[in-house]
């Protein structure tokens, strides 16, 4: 089914492309192929459900269930190999493959500029025609944020104007230089945008065509301090599964032919409130300053571990889950663009109790300070929330966090004394 906000955003050129890419799952047996891939990590699954409780099968049943988390990131390999091949044949059959990569751009990344546009151009002296442009560009920039049809979770933030190749090809360079994009695409069913259009790139050049969003080829990766990152996003969450499978369930470790003494397991506890509270301290940092949209998702530095203070400023469009009257998250519009704020709470139903008061806020502008973030989407993480006429609302859970983890340092240097 082809929904009218596809139609809408797109030309009729780039939704010829996107047929073409669904014709190309079809051509290829993709929906067979994928089934039957699926049915390898349920048989596995299965298979640790019946062997763990027979005595004599345990090992079979655990290593059953190590296949089974391992097969799941082959599935979505598989997954993202075959939307390559649907990709490259969307590119032979129409002879186009620039036109797809400015759907895929469109639909991942064109939530934005419409609205910055719309109220200046209405005021000026264009003719009726830009003016007409700039409408149905607005309307379409809302049928987006509905439909939400980025594979990748992309288009409920927003990206810079598609018409300029050069903006749409720096907010993609995050993609494509920051190690955090790779390990977050391994828990995809399709690859990032970026590669995808890399890709088209290569199709335009076999076919002696010229590229429309260049993308370079040989920028190496920026790792920084991605291993002190990725250390501090493991280590907590590691030293708590053991820790939880030594109290819990201890034949895990003993199939694993490990044994903790309740001395190893104090400290381990200790150890995980220790790397939880590092993990806080270098996830909530830095001097909050101002920022724009536009500017903040072509930083390619940042990731969910590494954040980049700011503050913004901007009118509050509508809920973060669209037409969800419970959703605590919002979407905030500047001049720039349109990108996702979460509220971040630790505390039981203080969401709740947000999402309440949240609808109030839609049409007002605010001022958010936060932490600006990337996943497979760029979200601002909110710290706090101040409305024209001063009233503030504040997110806690950093300092939660930082609580919790106190306690467990704490439970865990008086669990190792009584030993």
């Amino acid at each position: 089914m082809v929904t009218k906000g596809l139609l809408d955003v797109l030309t009729p050129e780039e939704v010829n492309a996107v047929l073409a890419h669904e014709l190309g799952h079809i051509k290829h047996w993709d929906f067979v192929v994928m089934t039957l891939a699926s049915l390898a990590p349920l048989l596995l699954y299965q298979i640790y459900i019946i062997a763990k409780r027979i005595d004599n099968l345990r090992v079979v049943g655990y290593s059953a269930y190590l296949c089974y988390w391992f097969s799941q990131f082959i599935v979505l390999l598989l997954n993202r190999t075959r939307e390559s091949y649907a990709d490259h044949y969307s590119a032979q059959v129409t002879g186009a493959p620039d036109t797809l990569a400015s759907a895929l751009i469109k639909i991942a990344y064109g939530m934005v500029r419409a609205e910055g546009e719309y109220r200046e151009t209405l005021q000026s002296g264009f003719d009726k025609g830009e003016k007409a442009r700039v409408r149905r560009e607005r309307r379409v920039t809302g049928a987006l944020g509905v439909m939400g049809i980025s594979s990748l979770g992309a288009s409920r933030s927003l990206a810079l104007g598609v018409a300029d190749p050069a903006q749409a090809a720096a907010v993609m360079r995050w993609d494509l230089v920051n190690p955090w994009a790779r390990l977050y695409q391994l828990n995809s069913t399709h690859p990032l945008t970026a590669m995808r259009v890399r890709e088209l790139n290569r199709d335009a050049e076999a076919m002696h065509q010229p590229v429309r969003y260049p993308l370079p080829e040989g920028e190496s990766m920026h790792w920084g301090l991605f291993p002190l990152e990725a250390f501090l996003w493991a280590a907590p969450v590691v030293s708590l599964v053991l820790l939880l499978a030594a109290v819990l369930e201890p034949r895990w470790l003993t199939f694993l032919n490990i044994n903790l003494s309740s001395e190893a397991n104090a400290a381990l506890l200790i150890f995980t409130g220790v790397a939880w509270m590092f993990r806080t301290l270098f996830r909530y940092h830095g001097e909050f300053e101002d920022a724009t949209v536009a500017s903040l998702i072509q930083d390619v530095e940042v990731s969910q571990m590494r954040p980049r203070a700011v503050r913004i400023k901007g009118e509050i469009v509508g809920k973060g889950v669209p037409g969800f009257f419970w959703s605590s998250d919002l979407v905030l519009r500047d001049p720039s663009g349109i990108i996702f704020i979460l509220y971040r709470q630790t505390i039981p139903l203080m969401r709740f109790l947000f999402a309440i008061k949240a609808q109030d806020l839609i049409g007002q502008d605010v001022e958010i300070e936060g932490w600006f973030r990337r996943g497979l989407a760029p979200y601002v993480e909110m710290s706090s929330l101040t409305q024209k006429y001063g009233t503030r609302h504040r997110a806690y859970s950093r300092w939660v966090q930082q609580g919790l983890a106190a306690i467990a340092i704490v439970i865990g240097m008086i669990w190792l004394k009584g030993i």
